[in-house]
């Protein structure tokens, strides 16, 4: 099994680049699975590997109470269909541009493999961006309203990058179908009864398969929730303590700790029921020669999108 290095070095190298920077098919299919296996949440979400600009997103139920009493020679009546939730994906351009100078290659300690290296760190960090702006991205973002108050409290260039799309946590906060949990945090109480208030919140329907759901949270909030499991002092929190937990669960639902979750934000729901899209055939990785600058110019090129599938299946909490 190769490592994400492997992959990436086998991908992305400044000798393996196509005619005006497009990726050749077999390039662009082991690019994005690098973007996927460097990441801590596209491995399980439905991930679109998409021909077009535009595509719907697909959430497949066959309801309850199916069964009909069967009379030999008649057709049974009310017979259910198969259910879908469609919404749609749409595609935005992203660009992560880089300049490396003739200076800084002459110097650096990496001689001529300098540039494949920071190609591939800069692939990396597209992977990380991609997590990050699924996750965050407000197509409205700004630092201060008309009142003063702060919204996100960044710099221009962030702003900038946050106001690309529409990321999960905008779609799910802002819209009238979605299951909101907002409340305080007490120490009293604990992280039990915040993943236990989101698992109330969420629609009797979707709670039939429990394993096939996840609590998505920030990192500090799987921190505290670990730490309040190693203060319990029983024989297991001891060994854990010593030995790490593979896996944190609540009522047999993971917990998975994503980096670029914004603080106390939690997402409850299936996999599969957040949606991300790339382009599966218009990916470009190109060069070009500045010489008065004294630099070669990178730029990764792709277009994105992210949607919920069904905003029934799922529950935002925000936590104070």
């Amino acid at each position: 099994m190769p490592t994400n290095e492997e992959i990436i070095t086998k991908a992305i190298s400044s000798g393996m680049l196509a005619t005006g920077g497009q990726l050749f098919p077999e390039q662009a299919k082991t690019f994005i699975d690098y973007v996927v296996d460097e990441t801590k949440i596209f491995k399980n979400i439905q991930f679109r590997r998409m021909n077009n600009f535009k595509a719907e997103t697909y959430e497949i139920g066959i309801g309850k109470r199916l069964l009909r009493k069967g009379i030999e020679g008649t057709e049974p009546d009310n017979i259910p269909a198969i259910t879908t939730s469609k919404r749609m994906i749409e595609l935005e351009e992203v660009i992560l541009p880089i300049d490396i100078t003739d200076r800084f290659k002459l110097e650096n300690v990496e001689g001529e493999s300098i540039e494949d290296k920071i190609l591939r760190l800069f692939t990396k960090q597209f992977s990380n961006d991609l997590e990050d702006l699924a996750l965050n991205a407000d197509k409205n973002a700004q630092n201060t309203n008309s009142s003063g108050d702060s919204y996100f409290d960044v710099t221009d260039g962030e702003i900038d990058f946050l106001s690309i799309i529409n990321g999960w946590v905008k779609i799910l906060s802002e819209d009238s179908d979605a299951n909101i949990v907002m409340m305080n945090y007490s120490e009293t109480d604990g992280w039990k009864k915040v993943f236990k208030s989101l698992l109330a919140a969420l629609p009797k329907k979707f709670k039939g398969n429990k394993k096939g759901l996840v609590y998505y949270c920030d990192e500090e909030i799987l921190e505290e929730y670990e730490y309040a499991y190693f203060d319990r002092g029983t024989i297991n929190s001891d060994k854990a303590l010593l030995e790490g937990m593979s896996r944190l669960t609540y009522a047999g639902i993971p917990i998975e700790g994503v980096p670029s979750m914004p603080s106390g934000n939690i997402i409850l729901t299936p996999p599969e029921n957040l949606a991300f899209g790339i382009h599966n055939k218009d990916i470009k990785i190109e060069s070009e020669r500045k010489a008065r600058k004294r630099a070669d110019e990178y730029t990764i090129t792709a277009y994105v999108g992210t949607q919920i599938a069904n905003l029934k299946g799922a529950v935002f909490g925000k936590i104070g």
